[in-house]
Parts: structure tokens; sequence; C-alpha cells
């Protein structure tokens, strides 16, 4: 019969105990690192979707005015089918300026006069439209006149115009600039296109006498 060998149990080790040992300091956590506040380059973004082939600026409206202001230096659209007569009024509430439907002006014809709308430019680059109102038997001195003849002038120049009391009319001064002018550059549109942009983007045509101008005239609620 064989004989069993026994055999030692292996000796236990301590991590640590030995002092040959090196200890291994425990890994620290990583800390996120801030952009810099000022490094532009850290702080742009990739967009998502950079063709902007076919997008177009958004038309604004063009504010309409009764007249361009003493210190306005102002052009008029050199076209002449670019001023064409409507049926206007000016709102007391808030002094805004209307356009109106044939219809509604025939129905209500004290509530409207007749103007014409110039296209204008300012020296500085601004559109607006300029209400002129047509001279009738009942104007007096040469006060719409004299607009309209101002206006035509500054189809070829830069102009700006002032009343004169004494005269009864409107003044009109050229630029004492001795380089000659450079022509404003006309945006792209219809005259059609550009009153749409006056008028009916702010809701200033009244098409129907439910218009809450028409319904203030006329002593109605308003909705």
């Amino acid at each position: 019969m064989a004989k069993k060998t026994k055999t030692a149990p292996p000796d236990l080790v301590i991590v640590g105990d030995n002092p040959d040992d090196t200890a291994v300091p425990a890994p620290k956590p990583a800390q996120a690192t801030l952009p810099d506040p000022y490094d532009l380059e850290s702080l742009a973004v990739t967009p998502a979707y950079v063709n902007t082939a076919g997008m177009k600026s958004a038309l604004l409206p063009i504010p309409v005015r009764e007249k361009p202001g003493d210190q306005v230096w102002f052009r008029v659209h050199p076209d002449p089918d670019y001023a064409r007569v409507f049926n206007t009024l000016v709102w007391a509430k808030d002094k805004e300026i209307y356009l109106a439907a044939p219809a509604v002006a025939a129905e209500y014809p004290k509530e409207f006069k007749q103007s014409k709308i110039y296209i204008c430019m300012s020296m500085t680059g601004a559109l607006f439209a300029w209400m002129v109102a047509m001279p009738t038997e009942h104007s007096t001195g040469n006060w719409l006149a004299s607009k309209h003849e101002a206006a035509e002038f500054a189809r070829k120049r830069s102009i700006r115009i002032r009343s004169n009391k004494e005269t009864e009319c409107w003044e009109h001064t050229y630029s004492e600039n001795p380089i000659p002018e450079v022509d404003p550059v006309w945006p792209n549109e219809t005259y059609i296109g550009l009153i749409n942009r006056a008028f009916m983007k702010v809701n200033h045509f009244i098409d129907t006498p439910n218009h809450e101008v028409m319904r203030f005239l006329r002593g109605l609620p308003l909705c």
C-alpha cells in the first residue's frame, strides 16, 4: 500500500507587507476642460445645414410718409410708371396712411382724397413711399403743385424740401457736393409689388366698408 505524501501549505503573502513593494496611487478622476471664453474657435459650431441656395431675404414693409422730412436728402424713382394715383386716407387715430379700393372710396367719397404715391430712397439707402395729394379746385396756394414739381426734380438729383409760408409752397434745394452724384440702386420689384409692401403687408388697405377704419368712421364698434 502506497504512502500519502503531505504537501506543505503555500506561504501567505500580504501585499504591501514587503518594504520593497512600491505603493501604486489610485487614479484620479478625469476633469472636464472648460473652453476659454475668449477663444472663438472653441465656441463656434458647425451648422447642420449650410446650403443657402435659393433662400431669399424677407421683403419688409415700406414706410409711407406725407413728407420726407426737412433734413432728409432723397431721390424719386426715375421711372414715371413708379408713381400712380390712389384713393388715400390718413386715420387720425394712429396718423397712418391707408389705401382704399375704388368701390369703397366711391361709396364714401368725403372720407378719401386722391394722392400720387412716389417711390423714394434717402441718401442713406432707406426706401419709403411718399404720398402727395393731387390738386383740386379747392386747393389754395401752391402747396401741392410745388410738391409734385419737387418730386420730378428728384428723379435726377437728390433734394431736400421745406415749407415756405410766405410763398405758400414747398421749396427744394440741391446738394452742394461738387462730386457727381451716384444714382441709387433701386430694388428689382414692380411698382405694384412695392405698393403691396407699403400697404397690404401692414393691413393698410381698405377693401371693404367693414375694415376697422371704416367701422370707426361709420360709428360702428370695432371688431
